[in-house]
């Protein structure tokens, strides 16, 4: 997902809006339509402006992938687990964590290798997609060429990531 910049446009309005919440909460004499309508053009904007979706504001508190010096870990609220490299490397799950920065290098080194041209057509969408992602982390499919971003599919995301974690206890 690429990043959004905010132009004054769009600050303008976010601002009008923000100002009719305020006011609302100060004056009880205007309908509650009048709030809910400008709480939604806010929550509209905010949501175009950073990419969100519905899922994104429902599930703050969606799991965190990282890969440090102990392996992968997956952190839910509090609890961290720390996902076992077997389950990666015996090819339990589809997907393998990946570092973004290593996995773009990978891509920019496989394009020049390969021969096929729609192969690379292929690894030049993945190679876009991305350098375009915020994400320091990500999965990436060991039977396709299928990233899955927390960024662009925080569903998707948090549903591997229960995968691992019931996987992982069961080891």
């Amino acid at each position: 997902m690429q990043q959004r910049t905010l132009d004054q446009e769009t600050f303008d309005v976010i601002m009008f809006d923000l100002e009719a919440l305020k006011d609302n909460r100060r004056n009880d004499e205007i309908e509650k339509k009048q709030f809910i309508y400008h709480f939604d053009l806010l929550k509209g904007n905010l949501q175009d402006l950073f990419g969100l979706t519905e899922y994104h504001l429902e599930n703050e508190d969606s799991y965190e992938l990282d890969i440090g010096e102990k392996g992968v870990t997956i952190t839910d609220g509090e609890t961290t687990h720390y996902i076992q490299e077997e389950i990666f490397d015996e090819e339990k799950h589809e997907y393998r964590a990946v570092d973004r920065e290593t996995e773009i290098d990978n891509l920019i080194q496989w394009i020049g290798e390969i021969n096929r041209e729609s192969d690379k057509e292929l690894m030049k969408t993945d190679l876009k997609q991305l350098i375009n992602a915020k994400d320091e982390y990500l999965f990436s499919s060991g039977n396709t060429n299928d990233f899955v971003l927390k960024s662009e599919d925080p569903k998707g995301f948090d549903t591997i990531c229960e995968e691992l974690i019931k996987l992982n206890e069961e080891e």
